[in-house]
């Protein structure tokens, strides 16, 4: 068996119909309540299973709320919480309503704010017993997950290798042949630049 808690703050499986308000306090589960806006407005919660039970917050002007389970036809399926007069103190996470012993099918539950003398209902949340893992309302926490991305670098593969050193050989195969000629181009010129008689310096005086 299953004990599952679904908080106020959970509309996916919480429905609210009317006027409601977000409040919250600490003491309260998770410190958040859906606080009634006025008389006459519901709340419809459908589950599958063997219990239901509903908590809230009593505040100082007290509370007046009917609650009705599927039909309403069986003993304990309709019940009104109710609580007037001026209230000493806030109490939190009282149990508005408890379901008797359910068959673990599917059901629903209504609840009806009536209270004439606009006192307000604080919805804290609800607990119900199930033999099926109903994860979708079940309150819970997603945890990131953090992916860590190493780079490194390519290795080369074997076409860009042999491309490479064909590139090397081409640029060899050129150089040499053109440093050669320009040796040869260079010699020859110096050669040519030699005068073919030398020169003769005179020493003496001329009478």
């Amino acid at each position: 068996m299953n004990q599952i808690t679904v908080d106020d703050t959970n509309t996916s499986a919480i429905h609210y119909y009317g006027s409601w308000i977000q409040e919250g306090q600490d003491g309260e589960y998770n410190s958040t309540t859906h606080a009634s806006g006025g008389p006459g407005v519901q709340m419809m919660f459908q589950f599958t299973g063997t219990f239901v039970e509903v908590y809230g917050t009593i505040g100082v002007q007290g509370i007046n709320t009917s609650f009705v389970l599927d039909d309403g036809s069986q003993t304990g399926y309709t019940s009104t919480y109710y609580v007037v007069g001026s209230i000493s103190r806030v109490m939190m996470q009282v149990s508005y309503y408890q379901s008797p012993s359910l068959p673990n099918i599917g059901h629903s539950l209504l609840m009806t704010v009536n209270d004439p003398s606009a006192t307000t209902v604080f919805l804290d949340y609800i607990r119900y017993n199930t033999t099926y893992a109903d994860t979708s309302s079940m309150t819970s926490s997603a945890s990131a997950s953090v992916i860590t991305v190493t780079a490194t670098a390519p290795v080369p593969s074997s076409a860009n290798s042999s491309r490479t050193g064909f590139i090397v050989g081409i640029a060899v195969a050129v150089t040499v042949p053109l440093a050669i000629a320009a040796l040869i181009v260079w010699f020859f010129m110096r050669r040519f630049r030699r005068p073919k008689h030398p020169i003769s310096v005179f020493s003496g005086t001329i009478c």
